[in-house]
C-alpha cells in the first residue's frame, strides 16, 4: 500500500506555507527537487545529515528562514575547514626540513653555550660575555 501525502510544510523546522488565497505574495517555499535548486538537497547532507529524495513521501519545500539558516550554516562550515587547512598547513610549514635546517644557521654562539651551560646543570649567567 503506498501512501500519498500533499505536505505544505517545510520540510525542514515544519513551518506551514502561506495560504497564497490571502493576499499574500507566495513564494515563502523552495522546492527542494527544482533543478536549479539541486544545491539544496546537497547542503542539507553536507550540513545536516539529511538524505533527501523525491520519492521518500516527505515534504518537498524549504522556507525562507530554514534557506537562510542554511547559508549560514554552510559558510560555517567552509571557514571552520579553511581555518583548518590554514593551522594545518602552518603547522607543516614550521615543521619541514628546509625551516629547521635555516633555524639552526641562524643560532649563535651565545645560543649553543646557553644549551651547553643548561645542559651541564650549570645556572645560566645572563651578564656573561663571549670571550673576543
Amino acid at each position: 500500500m503506498e501512501i500519498s501525502i500533499k505536505w505544505n510544510i517545510c520540510r525542514v523546522c515544519l513551518q506551514e506555507e502561506p495560504d497564497q488565497r490571502d493576499g499574500s505574495s507566495g513564494g515563502q517555499m523552495h522546492n527542494l527537487f527544482d533543478n536549479d535548486k539541486e544545491e539544496i538537497s546537497k547542503a542539507l547532507y553536507e550540513c545536516a545529515g539529511l538524505t533527501l529524495r523525491t520519492d521518500d513521501n516527505l515534504p518537498q519545500k524549504i522556507c525562507r528562514r530554514c534557506m537562510t539558516f542554511l547559508g549560514y550554516a554552510l559558510n560555517f562550515r567552509r571557514t571552520c575547514r579553511e581555518s583548518e587547512e590554514y593551522l594545518n598547513s602552518v603547522i607543516q610549514l614550521a615543521l619541514s626540513p628546509s625551516n629547521i635546517i635555516r633555524e639552526r644557521k641562524s643560532e649563535t654562539k651565545e645560543d649553543h653555550l646557553k644549551f651547553s651551560m643548561m645542559c651541564d646543570n650549570k645556572p645560566f649567567d645572563p651578564n656573561w660575555k663571549l670571550p673576543n
